[in-house]
């Protein structure tokens, strides 16, 4: 697997560039891969511009990217399951065929309910357990899928430092959790995925808390690999792997104000 650390830099304020932006801009103009974001391959060159960034006193947030590379995601444990989310997906409990469009799988924004072909459908039920069907039309008289995921993670996903958590304005009681890219499984989560492919994940860890957050689907590396091999339309193309807790980045690292606030939002995802 590979790690690319990456640095979001704050090097502007509104009179322009801060001092020191501009040296360290030049420095680094290789690494650039946004306005103020800077990607690294190694930690010599990542820990040199952070230092540079420090002799300045310009903030910055450190986050990591994890790649699995083609030959590893069958055999990898954890993927979160990215899904296409659709506003206004379902209608009358019937699935948009507009909004669909050439989707196979997606998730209705308002209701959270996952929309699947008879394709897909069969396609799961080879791969998954505990998996819930409710035959429906689409709106121009298409048989389609709800699909509910009821096998649920026995314990929360672990985020050693979190960059922030604010209260959803909806769901209630739950709460928007922001990693630096770092979602730690545990060993017993990892069990539950190879007992059962696919599995939902409704709470998350940090160091104080352990809280409500929305429902994420988890699914094996076996799961994913197979529904791409397929070409399954819908599916996100960005593969974001959890971490295990044996890996040598799953543990604290505060971020550069040392810790985390609780604040409300009206965030929902």
């Amino acid at each position: 697997m590979e790690i690319i650390y990456q640095i979001e830099a704050e090097l502007y304020d509104l009179d322009g560039i801060l001092p020191g932006g501009k040296d360290f801009i030049t420095r680094y103009a290789a690494h650039r891969v946004g306005p103020t974001t800077y990607a690294f391959v190694d930690e010599y060159t990542l820990t040199e511009a952070m230092s540079l960034l420090a002799r300045y006193n310009l903030k910055a947030e450190k986050f990591y990217v994890f790649k699995l590379r083609p030959e590893e995601l069958e055999t990898y444990p954890a993927v979160y399951m990215g899904i296409s989310v659709i506003d206004n997906l379902l209608i009358d409990n019937k699935i948009n065929e507009n909004q669909l469009n050439q989707a196979e799988i997606a998730v209705d924004y308002q209701s959270e309910r996952i929309a699947v072909t008879p394709r897909v459908k069969k396609l799961l039920e080879r791969l998954a357990k505990g998996l819930q069907w409710e035959v429906t039309q689409g709106t121009h008289g298409k048989e389609l899928i709800l699909m509910k995921v009821t096998e649920k993670l026995p314990e929360p996903i672990f985020v050693p430092s979190p960059l922030y958590v604010e209260l959803n304005e909806y769901p209630a009681g739950t709460y928007a959790v922001r990693s630096d890219g770092r979602d730690v499984i545990t060993e017993a989560n990892i069990l539950k995925l190879m007992e059962v492919g696919v599995s939902v994940s409704y709470s998350v860890k940090t160091q104080s808390n352990v809280l409500r957050w929305r429902p994420r689907l988890i699914a094996t590396g076996a799961v994913i690999h197979a529904l791409q091999s397929a070409n399954v339309k819908g599916l996100l193309e960005t593969i974001s792997p959890l971490i295990q807790e044996s890996h040598s980045l799953a543990h604290l690292e505060k971020n550069r104000q040392g810790n985390w606030k609780l604040t409300e939002s009206n965030n929902t995802y």
